[in-house]
């Protein structure tokens, strides 16, 4: 079974926001973060962020998903 992590993290540099600001606006910075350390899934009840999932190469899920993933793998 795999175990799910949860890390903190360093800020991206603005280099890096700077790759999604055209798309994400003032969600840039937390898609770079995503994607700088590769993360499995962004959890968030951000709707503006939800909409654009499918833009990005990182999973972008609600946190009710999330828990029910959770749940799931524990069985």
């Amino acid at each position: 079974m795999t175990k799910n992590k949860i890390h903190v993290v360093s800020a991206p540099t603005s280099d890096q926001v700077d790759k999604y600001q055209s798309i994400f606006k003032e969600d840039a910075h937390v898609v770079a973060t995503a994607h700088s350390v590769r993360v499995d899934s962004i959890v968030t009840f951000d709707k503006r962020l939800l909409s654009k999932k499918k833009m990005v190469h990182v999973e972008i899920i609600t946190p009710r998903e999330f828990l029910q993933r959770l749940i799931e793998s524990e069985n």
